[in-house]
């Protein structure tokens, strides 16, 4: 039987990073090595806080770093191309709310932004169109400040979330339509992943545990998780966290956008012409006297 009161505490005082060295920027594969990483790391901490650096094929890498110089990496996020965020095991211990910039803002526009004094590092989201660009702080406050001081559109009364266990082929629209038709108010389609989207509601939807088939492949559970403050709230709260009204102010293209992707036939819902009944006779033509349309110019959509 093992003695307990001989069991040694031992405090664990380093957290696991993720750094991102995307295509984007310009970095290669043949770039991700060790001594690329060592170097960019070193000038913002000592390379003696640093342990345990692996390289990985996906343009990334992870390493344990003392948790005192943690905060100084994460606000260096995005500077030289390099990108750092905590690791999904170690996330919680540095909690922090992200502000995703309007679409079309470049790198450098993102980088330049990113200097405010309230700012923790950019975030990068890469997509086959264009990376999308965010801005981590550590409490919605710091948040309306930094959209005060640069005259940017405030979001802090959405909540932010992602649902896993998606598959591409659904597309944004298919995704749209399957988390509205669960009760969640579709502000914003941020981010389309391979297998995950990252979405702003005005209101929580249904959470509650389910999965989804794609063809040709194995069940996969949904799953969703609160990003932001009120996220978070309305997670503990759904009922009463309903989003404030936000004020007037013009649609963005991503809210366009969103809108439009609503406005699109549901699966199973396309205009098909009515079939015609058993021994139902094709009404007659009327005579008209003009010559009819051109073949031509009919198009047909398969």
């Amino acid at each position: 039987m093992l003695n307990l009161k001989a069991l040694a505490r031992i405090p664990e005082t380093m957290v696991k990073l993720v750094a991102k060295l995307p295509l984007f920027v310009g970095w290669t594969p043949e770039a991700i090595r060790g001594s690329t990483l060592t170097n960019l790391l070193s000038q913002h901490v000592n390379l003696h806080a640093i342990e345990s650096l692996q390289t990985r094929k996906d343009h990334s890498a992870t390493f344990f770093v003392h948790q005192s110089v943690v905060p100084d990496l994460l606000k260096a996020s995005g500077r030289d191309g390099l990108f750092i965020k905590g690791h999904a095991d170690y996330e919680s211990q540095f909690a922090t709310d992200s502000y995703w910039l309007p679409d079309g803002i470049s790198f450098q526009d993102g980088l330049q932004l990113a200097q405010h004094s309230a700012a923790k590092g950019l975030v990068a989201k890469s997509s086959q169109m264009q990376p999308r660009f965010a801005i981590r702080f550590s409490v919605p406050d710091d948040i309306l400040t930094f959209t005060k001081d640069n005259q940017l559109p405030t979001f802090t009364s959405l909540g932010r979330w992602r649902v896993e266990g998606l598959h591409s082929g659904m597309g944004a629209a298919g995704a749209i339509a399957f988390l509205e038709s669960k009760g969640w108010q579709i502000d914003e389609l941020l981010y389309f992943g391979s297998n995950h989207v990252v979405f702003t509601s005005k209101q929580m939807g249904s959470a509650v545990s389910m999965f989804y088939q794609h063809q040709g492949r194995s069940p996969q559970q949904l799953r969703f998780k609160a990003l932001n403050s009120l996220a978070k709230q309305q997670s503990m709260s759904p009922r009463t966290a309903a989003a404030a009204p936000s004020s007037t102010r013009r649609a963005t293209e991503p809210e366009k956008r969103a809108a439009f992707l609503k406005s699109l036939p549901k699966a199973g819902q396309a205009n098909t012409p009515t079939p015609k009944k058993p021994g139902e006779k094709r009404p007659a033509e009327m005579n008209t006297g003009e010559s009819p349309a051109p073949k031509q110019n009919a198009i047909e959509i398969p």
